[in-house]
């Protein structure tokens, strides 16, 4: 008798163990899934929350864009022309006198294409230009850029010798002999620069 409720009691053991670890098999993904799915949609409330308060804050954003481009203060800092073809010349006259002024050589200087990220934010216009001197002129161009007014930038800059290989000077020397009878020391600067374009009042 003892034995047969024993063997009762291994068999409800059993079957209870098997239902408990079934139950887990099944509720365990479940509650896992519930899980994962509640701390997605705590950090969608969050950025949700996030971008409500940057909505919210966007009209006077606005405003003081508006301010800042209108200020007549400001004025200053932009290449004030009323076509960019205008702008594009000015910002190259005015690179040209800096790097004069710097006493470097100008080997070249063109107009790169515009741009801008947003159609709200003032248009960069780009000029690049080729320039043969030392390092004094280097520091002295870039002196005279960050001194600049309209705002001048510095996208690019790239140096190396003017000195040429013997085996090119020959050949180099009809086309250019300037650079071909570059005093020792002399570089080769290629720079990118832009300004901020901005219309002028009506």
């Amino acid at each position: 008798m003892t034995r047969a409720r024993t063997d009762c009691l291994l068999v409800w053991g059993l079957a209870g163990s098997l239902l408990v670890g079934l139950l887990a098999l099944t509720l365990l993904p479940w509650w896992l899934t519930l899980d994962a799915l509640d701390a997605r949609i705590a950090s969608a409330e969050d950025r949700l929350g996030r971008y409500q308060r940057i909505a919210a804050g966007l009209p006077m954003l606005r405003d003081e864009l508006e301010r800042v481009r209108t200020d007549p203060a400001l004025a200053g800092l932009y290449v004030q022309a009323a076509t960019e073809t205008i702008a594009g010349a000015e910002l190259q006259r005015q690179l040209q006198q800096i790097i004069a002024a710097a006493r470097g050589r100008l080997i070249s200087v063109q107009l790169l294409p515009t741009t801008s990220a947003d159609a709200e934010a003032p248009t960069r216009l780009h000029v690049r230009a080729q320039v043969q001197g030392t390092t004094a002129t280097l520091f002295e161009i870039l002196y005279r850029i960050e001194q600049a007014r309209p705002l001048l930038f510095v996208e690019r800059l790239s140096a190396r010798s003017a000195a040429q290989p013997e085996q090119r000077l020959r050949a180099s020397r009809a086309a250019t002999p300037s650079l071909a009878t570059a005093p020792e020391g002399a570089l080769m600067l290629r720079l990118d620069v832009f300004g901020f374009v901005r219309g002028e009042e009506p």
